[in-house]
């Protein structure tokens, strides 16, 4: 918790300490002192004023819920956790999928930073056993902005972005939601979706389901000079870096927003919020059974659309929370004078009816799966039936292949650029130690095996770049011993 006042006058104190700064300079600065706002969308110098409450799970560990207990088989022993942390278990556990399909509980938390490993306590028939269950969070890759395909039999739309270019895209989207109206399932995947335009999911629900989703929030938008000049802004600076958005009315908008700033200015209007509604419940029927796959990086009209689902019936939301971009929105943007630094403010402010606070931590799935793994642990689940649809379309997507989707390539040459890295850089320090002991060798791959292990689960690539390096010491010291064991002695 901070206070405008108290920013105000540390922010000044050290701008008359030090006169001159540069646009990096003031935007830490400023950073520094308003750092307590919690808005994913304010943006002061390219600084962020807010994080996310991340997805911290386990893979080791597939447990199931019997007469209020939660119980697991390791090593061919059934357990029933004791405690977790000292205590009650219930905070740690997660409905979940696995590869198969099946639905289990999966261990995590949810937290800003590396959370340090879970201390598990169990009980089996053989006694008591204590785990240090370690987390670790998906780190997924995207690649293209719209793709339509079948996967394992049930059909599959992805879309990245919402925004309103290129606009062949969100054409077909849009089409995606009437092909596939009445279809027995639909998997509709937005992981990594950062938003845009929000009619554009709002279309696409009412395409769907043939009726229109309301917001399940009470909206209101500043009305001022300041505001209505910074959402020309925003059009214009997004005509200015997409000229082709001239073709969806840009220019209009900047003219269209300057004429409310005019029309304020000349009537002398002081700055107001518009009046606000608040919207009742809705429920859309479907016969069809709708998995939208969700992750850490789907934001702002992205999260619109997950709103707009929850009016919807038969929707499963499979993967991670998403981004917690909600509250604030209606982007102005700003650029200071003399810094010339870009500021963007939002102008709007989005109450949920449940009185839900989402911002930092997002809308949560039904089923916490990997983000990296939610579209084949999901069509799996489909086909096994744990997510329900009907029995003759389950018989009939049982006779199609199913190939769980693999990573991109991209993706495929980031997993091996720890291996290729790690020996790179462990080529060249091993040669010019290459005289050395092989105790110089265990030392050091002692201590960066040791390091790699330490930030496996905080910095993972760089965790396996240390990790992998430290090995690759190892193996050296060993080389070196065996050899230096069959060396004959000097007479």
């Amino acid at each position: 918790v901070g206070s405008f006042d108290e920013a105000e006058v540390g922010i000044l104190g050290e701008l008359r300490r030090q006169p001159v700064w540069n646009a990096e300079e003031l935007s830490g600065l400023i950073h520094e002192h308003l750092g307590f706002l919690r808005d994913r969308h304010l943006d002061i110098g390219g600084r962020d004023y807010g994080g996310h409450e991340d997805f911290w799970y386990n893979e080791g560990f597939e447990l199931r819920e019997e007469g209020g207990e939660y119980l697991f088989t390791s090593e061919g022993v059934e357990y029933t956790v004791a405690s977790i942390n000292g205590g009650s278990p219930d905070g740690y556990m997660f409905p979940s999928l696995n590869a198969d399909g099946e639905a289990i509980l999966r261990l995590g938390v949810l937290s800003r930073s590396a959370p340090q490993p879970l201390e598990l306590e169990a009980r089996s028939g053989q006694g008591t056993r204590r785990w240090k269950v370690r987390l670790r969070r998906s780190e997924p890759w995207y690649s293209g902005i719209f793709e339509e395909k079948t996967v394992g039999g049930v059909p599959v739309v992805r879309i990245r972005s919402f925004g309103d270019h290129p606009k062949e895209y969100i054409d077909a989207f849009l089409a995606s939601a009437s092909r596939y109206r009445g279809e027995p399932c639909l998997v509709v995947d937005v992981r990594g979706n950062g938003g845009g335009n929000e009619a554009w999911p709002k279309q696409w629900v009412t395409r769907f389901t043939g009726r229109q989703p309301e917001r399940m929030q009470v909206f209101t938008e500043l009305i001022s000079e300041t505001a209505m000049i910074g959402r020309a802004n925003s059009y214009a600076l997004a005509l200015h870096s997409v000229p082709e958005l001239s073709q969806q009315g840009y220019p209009a908008k900047v003219e269209e927003f300057r004429g409310y700033a005019e029309s304020i200015e000349e009537g002398g209007i002081a700055p107001y919020w518009w009046p606000y509604q608040v919207p009742g419940a809705r429920e859309i029927p479907t016969n069809s059974t709708l998995i939208v796959l969700v992750d850490a990086n789907v934001y702002s009209s992205g999260e619109g659309f997950i709103s707009y689902l929850h009016q919807v019936e038969n929707v499963v939301l499979v993967g991670e929370n998403s981004g917690g971009a909600v509250t604030y929105g209606q982007m102005s943007h700003h650029r200071l004078p003399n810094s010339r630094m870009l500021v963007g403010l939002p102008t709007s402010l989005n109450v949920f009816v449940d009185l839900e606070y989402r911002e930092e931590r997002g809308f949560f799935p039904d089923l916490w799966v990997p983000a990296g793994e939610a579209l084949n642990y999901a069509v799996a689940a489909v086909r096994m039936g744990t997510i329900a649809t009907s029995q003759s379309y389950r018989e009939e997507i049982m006779g199609a292949a199913f190939v769980p989707e693999e990573p991109p390539m991209k993706e495929k040459v980031f997993i091996l650029l720890p291996i290729i890295t790690a020996v790179i850089y462990g080529v060249f320090p091993a040669y010019f130690n290459r005289k050395r002991r092989a105790y110089f060798f265990i030392l050091c791959g002692v201590v960066i095996t040791a390091l790699g292990y330490f930030l496996l689960s905080r910095e993972p690539p760089l965790g396996y770049v240390c990790f992998l390096l430290g090995l690759e010491y190892l193996v050296i010291a060993l080389y070196k011993w065996r050899r230096a064991r069959k060396a004959p002695l000097n007479p």
